[in-house]
C-alpha cells in the first residue's frame, strides 16, 4: 500500500511475531524506507493503514496462498532445530506448533483476518521510531503526531 499505491516509499513491509516466551506479549513491527522529505506523509499513511487496515479479497488470497507455500515450503534448518525446539518448550508446547498453525491457516478466510485484526491491532498502542536527518524532517510536525524524543547517534552507541 505505502510503496505501491501511494509511492511514499523504497520499501515497506510489517510482521506480527508471536511470543518466544510465555510472559512476552505479541507485537507488530514495520518499517518503512523512504525519503526524508517524505517522513511525515509516510507516518500518517502507517498509523492510517494501522487504524483502518483495507482488506481486500483478491490481496487476501494471494497472500493467504503465499503463507500456505511458505509452511509447506520452508522447513526448520537443521541449526535452527534445537532452538525452535527450546523456544515452543518454553511456551509449554509439547510438539512443534507449525502443524496446527498450517491447519488453522487452511481454514482461515478474510472474515478470519478482519477479526484478527480488530483484535490483536486495531486497538493497540504505536510506538514509532525514525531513523534520519532530523534537519530534513518538520519534528514540529512529527510532534502533532505524538509526543517526541530525540535520541543522538552518540546516545546509541554507548555501551
Amino acid at each position: 500500500e505505502l510503496r505501491e499505491a501511494r509511492a511514499l516509499a523504497y520499501s515497506a513491509w510489517a510482521h506480527f511475531f508471536t511470543p518466544s516466551r510465555p510472559q512476552d506479549e505479541n507485537i507488530l513491527v514495520g518499517a518503512i524506507g523512504c525519503q526524508a522529505d517524505k517522513t511525515i506523509e509516510a507516518v500518517n499513511a502507517f498509523i492510517e493503514l494501522l487504524d483502518a487496515m483495507p482488506i481486500n479479497q483478491t490481496r487476501w488470497d494471494s497472500a493467504h496462498a503465499a503463507i500456505l507455500s511458505a509452511y509447506r515450503t520452508n522447513p526448520i534448518s537443521s541449526r535452527s532445530i534445537p532452538g525452535f525446539a527450546y523456544d515452543f518448550n518454553a511456551l509449554g508446547l509439547e510438539q512443534d506448533p507449525r502443524s496446527n498453525r498450517y491447519d488453522s491457516l487452511q481454514k482461515a478466510d478474510i472474515d478470519s483476518l478482519r477479526r484478527f485484526y480488530e483484535k490483536e491491532i486495531q486497538p493497540k498502542s504505536i510506538l514509532l521510531s525514525i531513523v534520519g536527518d532530523s534537519k530534513k524532517i518538520d519534528l514540529n510536525e512529527l510532534k502533532r503526531i505524538g509526543p517526541l524524543t530525540e535520541v543522538k547517534p552518540e546516545q546509541l552507541f554507548k555501551r
